[in-house]
């Protein structure tokens, strides 16, 4: 079920770029770097006619290159994807900014409201209460996560600690709790000394 729900949101995300590509701006690369902890939850689910996809990724002490002194900021980003495949409804957006990011490699807590670009919506913002608890081993290396969503891609390297955690929480869009009800996966906590986030918008 979740390799063909993975299919469906390729093809949702892939029939929306295509209906708006002929519209789009080139592409716009930003590239940051952090040092701290890092951490991507995500919550993916597939019932009925509805396939729903919500990611979350915090990154700690972010150098803003903009032209003069460096800013230091935490981070975070959301990304989510909503289709009813029965009534052909949709919601894709995305957003990126300053949020509060504390804890350790054990347990993570990002909290903060962020401008989300909501593409069937518009401007709205996104109010962020999440918290990863690890729930496997620490391992030691390099980590790499990539994804994509809502005319935004991600990319994140770091070199350090990384455990899989379990997200819990909140992520409110427009009055709705997005995440409820869904079903976790394939999420991190990471620490480093050192590391890098891209994003193509």
């Amino acid at each position: 079920m979740i390799k063909r729900g993975m299919s469906l949101l390729i093809l949702a995300v892939a029939t929306l770029v295509a209906t708006t590509s002929a519209q789009a701006a080139p592409p716009q690369k930003s590239v940051f770097s952090f040092r701290g902890l890092n951490g991507q939850a995500n919550w993916f689910d597939v019932t009925g006619c509805q396939l729903a996809s919500v990611q979350v990724i915090g990154n700690q002490n972010v150098a803003h290159s903009t032209g003069g002194k460096p800013v230091t900021t935490d981070m975070v980003t959301v990304i989510y994807t909503i289709f009813n495949f029965c009534t052909g409804e949709f919601r894709i957006g995305s957003g990126s900014g300053d949020a509060s990011i504390s804890g350790s490699l054990r347990s993570m807590t990002i909290t903060g409201t962020i401008p989300i670009n909501d593409l069937t919506q518009g401007p709205l913002t996104a109010t962020v209460n999440v918290t990863l608890t690890a729930s496997g081993e620490v391992t030691r290396g390099v980590n790499n996560f990539h994804t994509n969503g809502g005319g935004t891609t991600i990319a994140v390297r770091s070199v350090g600690a990384t455990a899989e955690a379990t997200p819990s929480g909140s992520v409110v869009v427009g009055g709705v709790d997005l995440v409820a009800g869904l079903t976790t996966s394939d999420s991190a906590i990471s620490e480093t000394n050192g590391g890098s986030v891209t994003i193509f918008h």
